[in-house]
């Protein structure tokens, strides 16, 4: 008995522990992962957010973590029912997500086309109604679909895009799409990071800052763990949209599925 209380005392003195995060007192976000362009999922998402939301007291709003388009049936439809503004009514903010970062890239750089459609880019094109160039050279072919789709996609799309954010903190919680690197501060994440790490930070056991709610890597079910909260599901393939809502001292997910 006195050997297994001496190992146990050894791995209490070598277990890391966790930081304690905190989040703003009074205050309730509920934040929605990768949408791509699941237009149905989405407003089922938002009934179930408005019941959510219908007695709570508290200053609410709501954080989306980026990937509206891409790979989804309807990314002309979700773009115009998000630049609206807000959601459930109530305040709303956007991050910016590698999909959106590419395009706008690709729109300026057409020989980033061809990754942008390697990535789901195609559903994009299809929801604008945009046809593949026949009979072009891969050059020309870049720069005809960059033109095609800067001139498909309306204004307010664009501005809807281009105004999108890279991360947001509240208390210590960071909102951002993809991650952060575990063994640097806050202040010196790159942008690169928090729109498409993925291993680096999934697997590292480290410390980190702050707690992270992100999208980007799918799971089947929402992963909350006291480092960080996952909450892409894949919607596009699952038809699995979720959220979390999160005030102090609580979260709870949140998400609809196909509808059958």
């Amino acid at each position: 008995m006195r050997g297994v209380t001496g190992i146990t005392k050894i791995r209490s003195f070598f277990r890391r522990e966790e930081p304690v995060y905190h989040f703003p007192e009074n205050t309730r976000i509920y934040a929605i992962g990768d949408v791509h362009g699941c237009l149905d999922p989405l407003k089922r998402l938002e009934e179930r957010i408005m019941q959510s939301a219908r007695d709570c007291r508290l200053n609410m709003g709501v954080i989306f973590l980026g990937d509206y388009i891409d790979r989804g049936p309807d990314v002309a439809g979700v773009l115009e029912y998000l630049s609206k503004g807000d959601f459930a009514g109530l305040p709303t903010r956007f991050l910016m997500g590698n999909h959106e970062d590419i395009l706008l890239e690709a729109l300026h750089e057409p020989p980033l086309i061809r990754e942008w459609l390697r990535w789901g880019g195609l559903a994009t094109l299809a929801s604008y109604r945009v046809a593949m160039p026949q009979g072009s050279d891969p050059v020309e072919r870049d720069q005809l679909i960059a033109e095609a789709i800067g001139a498909a996609m309306p204004s307010h799309h664009r501005d809807f895009l281009e105004r999108l954010e890279v991360s947001i903190q509240l208390g210590d919680y960071l909102f951002v799409h993809a991650g952060i690197r575990p063994d640097r501060p806050l202040h010196k994440q790159s942008r690169h990071d928090m729109l498409t790490i993925r291993e680096a930070f999934l697997r590292s056991s480290r410390p980190l800052p702050c707690r992270v709610v992100h999208g980007h890597s799918i799971s089947f079910e929402a992963q909350t763990t006291p480092r960080r909260i996952g909450i892409d599901t894949g919607a596009y393939a699952t038809g699995r949209l979720s959220s979390v809502l999160i005030e102090a001292g609580r979260t709870e997910i949140l998400g609809v599925g196909p509808e059958k």
